[in-house]
């Protein structure tokens, strides 16, 4: 079983705007709503895949309401932990003709360290051995930025496969820990690091060697429209993807790890597994709805992810290009 951590979900609110200019009066608009929160965009893709899994959810309020009804009509299974005050709303303005996304976060409800442990008790009952538990985006208000490293404890002593998608603060107080996948993309892992300039291929290996020692086993760096690196305990792949013309990119990285996890979970090799992942970050961006994809356009695009597997005197020295 996947089991998916979401502590701070949303209502993702999205406005469509053509030449968006900060600071102009915009009338007439229409938007669209969604539930939201990277644990919720993974659970709606492994679910549209087959794939069993189950949510873990802070809601609160109305807001959590339609979080709780949006899951149970789309058949995705979930535990939720009921808070007081009111489930946070993210605003999405996309400009349609440059491609740029404003997001406008709010900040969660305030939860407890009553409920922070319930909540840990809970998954550690749930957890089983062979499990993926996916560590995904930031708590809510009040929460202990270190509780995805006591999830990693659980993991390791139920023998489970933890797996780290946090940022911000979430992020740094996750180590030491020990995961088997984490998934930053270029700017985080340098945010984490406190790297300010642009690097080469081979300053970032020396970056990763520094999550391993954090406790981190395998490493899928995301790139955007350049692909992403994997670097793993025995080898490292660089991935090419097709371009696409996109949406939206909310959501792709969630659907990124949705389908990793997937992949390991079906028994797929490592560079299906790759590509596997790749197809469902880029099937995502070719909806407005975060965590959004279809089943034949993953098939379709797989085909024409490219993975290359090389070695670490293979890295570019030269160029610095993240």
């Amino acid at each position: 079983m996947i089991r998916e951590i979401c502590f701070n979900p949303v209502i993702d609110k999205m406005y469509f705007i053509e030449n968006f200019i900060e600071g102009n009066i915009y009338r007439k608009l229409s938007s669209e709503e969604y539930a939201g929160g990277k644990g919720i965009n993974i659970a709606k893709a492994l679910t549209t895949y087959g794939i069993p899994n189950c949510c873990y959810v802070t809601v609160a309020g109305k807001n959590g309401k339609t979080i709780t009804d949006y899951l149970e009509q789309s058949q995705i299974e979930y535990v939720s932990f009921d808070v007081e005050g009111n489930t946070r709303t993210t605003i999405n303005i996309i400009d349609t003709k440059s491609g740029r996304e404003t997001e406008l976060l709010e900040i969660g409800p305030y939860i407890n360290e009553q409920l922070q442990q319930k909540m840990l008790d809970i998954i550690a009952e749930d957890t089983e051995e062979g499990d993926i538990i996916i560590c995904s985006g930031i708590g809510s208000n009040g929460m202990e930025k270190g509780i995805y490293r006591k999830i990693a404890e659980i993991c390791q002593k139920q023998k489970a496969l933890c797996v780290l998608d946090a940022n911000d603060d979430w992020l740094e107080e996750a180590f030491p820990a020990k995961y088997y996948l984490m998934k930053p993309n270029i700017r985080e892992l340098k945010e984490l690091f406190d790297i300010k300039e642009m690097i080469t291929e081979r300053q970032l290996f020396s970056l990763i060697c520094k999550l391993r020692e954090k406790g981190v086993r395998n490493v899928l760096l995301s790139n955007g429209k350049e692909g992403a690196l994997y670097f793993g305990e025995n080898e490292i792949y660089k991935i090419s993807i097709p371009s696409m013309k996109t949406i939206s990119t909310i959501g792709s990285g969630d659907c990124t790890v949705a389908g990793f996890c997937a992949g390991i979970n079906l028994g797929l090799n490592l560079e299906e597994v790759l590509k596997f992942s790749m197809a469902w970050g880029i099937s995502n961006t070719q909806h407005s709805e975060g965590g959004c994809i279809e089943k034949t356009e993953v098939d379709e695009i797989k085909e024409k992810v490219a993975v290359r597997r090389c070695s670490v005197t293979e890295l570019d020295t030269t160029e610095k290009k993240f």
